[in-house]
């Protein structure tokens, strides 16, 4: 008996919770379609938790796609002899975007004008393999990745409209910087040549004379060479157009 009117009070104070709007449009669900053209896909889940306040979380990811038809041929003179012909590649990527909304407008809700400090992690690579040959003409199959990523933040305005109750339409513009850094690492099926080791001394003297230090030394151990430079100011720009449903 107990227990039928526990049920019966939840489902009365659910109804009348929704008559009065007071959890009404209290989570927003959006996609930013547009980005797609750029192999982006974008989802964002936006919760209210005070009258003119939210959290949000959004999520990108950049579609794997080959770049080897696109690759540039590098002057590579300057610290080795040898080359480096790439066969195969692929970049790859994803950002995460926690964010929290101050929604200018008079009424209560998810609409209107707001202003919104987030946070950004990234997380980019490169993926190639190849032949390198040296001066020598001694050919080895080497695999190298690029890594990119980093944390930073900064400020977005943006509005935001309901329409009947469901449909959303979010516009944002915002900028900020990030710190961040470049990682490498190669594997080869033989020991790597000698002149590479100019590289590798290049890039240290460089390391060297950055006051900080601004990453890990690079180091070429028989067939693996692996490095990474941080400390990289990195700018943030953020500008979408997303649909999506509130609820």
């Amino acid at each position: 008996m107990k227990r039928t009117h526990f049920l019966s009070l939840l489902l009365a104070v659910g109804f009348m919770a929704s008559a009065s709007g007071v959890f009404a449009q209290s989570n927003v669900i959006r996609l930013a379609p547009f980005k797609f053209a750029t192999r982006f896909g974008n989802i964002a889940y936006e919760r209210q938790v005070a009258p003119k306040i939210s959290v949000g979380l959004g999520a990108s990811y950049f579609f794997p796609v080959n770049i080897i038809d696109g690759v540039v041929g590098i002057d590579q003179s300057q610290y080795f002899t040898g080359s480096f012909v790439p066969e195969d590649g692929q970049i790859k990527g994803f950002t995460i975007t926690p964010e929290a909304r101050f929604y200018l407008n008079k009424k209560e809700g998810l609409r209107g004008f707001y202003l919104s400090p987030f946070l950004r992690y990234l997380n980019y690579s490169v993926d190639a393999s190849g032949v390198y040959t040296s001066d020598t003409q001694e050919a080895s199959d080497l695999s190298i990745k690029y890594g990119f990523g980093g944390v930073g933040g900064g400020l977005t305005l943006g509005a935001q409209w309901i329409l009947n109750d469901i449909f959303v339409i979010d516009w944002n513009i915002g900028g900020g910087g990030a710190v961040t850094g470049i990682s490498i690492e190669g594997t080869a099926n033989g020991p790597l040549q000698d002149d590479i080791q100019g590289f590798v001394d290049e890039v240290n003297a460089q390391l060297a004379g950055i006051p900080g230090g601004v990453g890990k030394p690079f180091t070429l151990d028989g067939n693996n060479l692996k490095g990474r430079i941080g400390g990289l100011p990195w700018p943030i720009l953020r500008s979408s157009l997303s649909f999506g449903v509130a609820f």
